[in-house]
C-alpha cells in the first residue's frame, strides 16, 4: 500500500505543471460542490429577509442608485442589485454567485499557500479542507452573509497581489474590500502600511499616495449616515459593555470551536459565561492578541507567520474589540478570520523537510479530515432547506439565549403544529419569563390552540336534569 502511495505521489509530480494544477483545481472545485450542494435548493433564510429581499437598495439598479448616499456596504448591494435587474432574485439564483465567489476565494488561499512555499498539493489540500468546514454556512449559504464573503474575496486577493509585487492592485482590491464591508477598512491600513515598507525607505509621494487611499475608505465610512446610526445604536445598549466584554470573551471561544467541534456553529451562536469563565476566555484573547501581534512585528519571523497574523488581526480587530455587537459569538466571523490559519499552517508546513513517511501520514490526515469535515457540512446544509429544521438545531444547542426557541415557536405555529410550538415557547418562558414577547406569543398559541380544540370537539349530549336533586 505505501509503496502504491509512493508511485501514485511521483506520477502526479511527473504532469506537466500546467495540468497538475487543472487537477487540483478541479479536486478543490468538486470537493466544495460534493461539500454545500444540498443547501443549492434552500429558501431565503432569517437575515435574507433583511437583505436582500426588504433592502431597498438591493431591488434594481436604479433604486441602488437612489439608495446610495445613505446605503452601506456599496459594493455589496451592487451585486443584488445586479441580479434583481436580470431576474435571478430567487435564493438558490443568487446562490450562483455565492457559490462562484466562496470557489475563487478558495482558490486565492491555495494560492497563496503556494507563494508562502507551500507545494500545490499541500496548499490544495489546505484550501480544501478550509472550504469545506461547516464554520462558512453562514456565509456561503445564508445570502445575507455575502458581505462578509465578498470581502472575504478581496482581501485575499490583496494579499496575493502584495505578495506578487503588485501594490497598486493589492490596494485597489482593499479599497474595493471596505466598500464591500466597513470591517474591513483595518486590512486597508495595514496593506498600505505594508506597501510603505517594501519600499524600503519613506519616499513622500509615494507614502503620500499611500495614505490618501487608505484615508479614503475612512472617509466613505464616516461619511455614511447609516454606519453612523448602527454605531450610535451599539453603544446607546444599556448593556454594551457587557456585550463587549463577551466579544472579547467570544474569540478565544471562536477558535477552539474552529478546531476542536465545528458541529457546534449554528445560525444563532449561544454564549453568556459568567465570573471566572468569562475572565479565562478574556484572558486567553489577550493571549492570543499578544502573540499575534508579535509575530506581525517580528523581523525574525517568516514572512507567512507575519501575513497570516497581519490578516488575522485585520479581521478580529473590527469584531471583537471596541464596537459592541449585538451577537458576541457568530460564525460568520470566523468564517472570515478562519483563513488566516491557513496562510499560519501553510508557513510552518513549508519549513518541515518532508520524506516520503511524512508525506503518506500527512495524505492519509488530510483525507480522514475532509471526509469528516464534508459530512458534517453535508448535514450542516440540508438543515437550510427548512427553517424549522434550522432553528430547531439552534434551540438544541443554546442554553441561555431566547431567540431560537421563539424563532422556533413561531415557525412551528405558522405550520399549524400548535401543541409542539406550546412546548417550544414554554421553554422560552421558562428560561426568562419577564420576557414579553415570549409570554406574548405562548398566548397566542395558547389561544389559537383552545379554539382549534374548539372547533373539533364532539358536540354535547343532551343535558338531562334531575328535579329530584335539586334542592328546593
Amino acid at each position: 500500500m505505501r509503496s502504491r502511495l509512493i508511485r501514485w505521489r511521483c506520477s502526479l509530480l511527473a504532469l506537466p505543471s500546467a495540468l497538475r494544477f487543472s487537477l487540483l483545481l478541479l479536486f478543490l472545485c468538486g470537493s466544495i460542490a460534493v461539500a454545500w450542494w444540498p443547501a443549492a435548493s434552500a429558501p431565503y433564510q432569517y437575515d435574507d429577509y433583511v437583505t436582500p429581499v426588504k433592502d431597498p437598495a438591493s431591488q434594481s439598479l436604479s433604486s441602488w442608485v437612489r439608495a446610495l448616499p445613505r446605503t452601506l456596504r456599496p459594493l455589496t448591494k451592487l451585486s443584488y442589485a445586479l441580479e434583481s435587474s436580470v431576474g435571478a432574485d430567487s435564493a438558490p439564483a443568487r446562490r450562483v454567485f455565492q457559490a462562484g465567489a466562496f470557489a475563487l476565494a478558495a482558490v486565492l488561499l491555495a494560492l497563496l499557500a503556494r507563494e508562502l512555499g507551500l507545494g500545490w498539493f499541500g496548499a490544495a489540500a489546505l484550501s480544501t479542507l478550509w472550504a469545506c468546514h461547516p464554520v462558512h454556512a453562514e456565509t456561503v449559504v445564508a445570502l445575507a452573509g455575502r458581505s462578509v464573503l465578498l470581502a472575504l474575496l478581496l482581501t485575499l486577493a490583496s494579499a496575493w497581489f502584495w505578495l506578487r509585487g503588485r501594490t497598486r492592485s493589492a490596494l485597489a482590491c482593499a479599497l474595493l474590500a471596505v466598500l464591500a464591508r466597513e470591517t474591513a477598512l483595518v486590512w486597508l491600513v495595514v496593506c498600505a502600511g505594508l506597501a510603505v515598507r517594501a519600499q524600503g525607505r519613506f519616499d513622500r509621494k509615494r507614502l503620500a499616495a499611500l495614505a490618501t487611499a487608505a484615508l479614503l475608505g475612512s472617509v466613505w465610512l464616516l461619511c455614511s449616515s447609516r454606519l453612523r446610526e448602527l454605531l450610535a445604536f451599539s453603544f446607546s445598549q444599556p448593556d454594551a459593555f457587557n456585550r463587549l466584554g463577551l466579544q472579547w470573551a467570544a474569540l478565544s471561544r471562536e477558535i477552539w470551536l474552529l478546531f476542536a467541534a465545528p458541529a457546534e456553529f449554528n445560525v444563532d451562536m449561544d454564549f453568556a459565561p459568567t465570573g471566572g469563565r468569562r475572565l479565562g476566555y478574556v484572558l486567553a484573547t489577550m493571549g492570543l492578541y499578544g502573540l499575534a501581534l508579535g509575530a506581525a512585528w517580528s523581523k525574525r519571523a517568516p514572512l507567512g507567520v507575519r501575513l497570516g497574523a497581519l490578516f488575522w488581526l485585520a479581521w478580529v480587530l473590527p469584531l471583537h474589540s471596541v464596537v459592541p455587537k449585538l451577537d458576541a459569538l457568530t460564525a460568520r466571523s470566523a468564517s472570515a478570520s478562519s483563513a488566516a490559519w491557513v496562510l499560519l499552517f501553510a508557513a510552518a508546513a513549508s519549513r518541515v523537510r518532508l520524506t516520503h513517511g511524512r508525506a503518506i501520514a500527512a495524505c492519509a490526515a488530510a483525507l480522514v479530515a475532509l471526509l469528516f469535515l464534508v459530512e458534517l457540512t453535508r448535514e450542516r446544509a440540508r438543515l437550510y432547506r427548512d427553517p424549522v429544521a434550522l432553528w430547531r438545531d439552534a434551540a438544541d444547542k443554546s442554553e441561555v439565549s431566547l431567540r431560537p426557541l421563539i424563532n422556533l415557536g413561531t415557525l412551528l405555529a405558522q405550520r399549524d403544529r400548535l401543541a409542539e410550538a406550546e412546548v417550544v415557547l414554554e421553554r422560552a418562558t421558562g428560561r426568562n419569563p419577564s420576557n414579553a414577547e415570549a409570554r406574548e406569543r405562548l398566548e397566542a398559541v395558547r389561544l389559537l390552540l383552545g379554539a382549534k380544540n374548539l372547533m373539533t370537539a364532539p358536540p354535547a349530549h343532551e343535558i338531562v336534569i334531575d328535579h329530584e336533586t335539586i334542592p328546593h
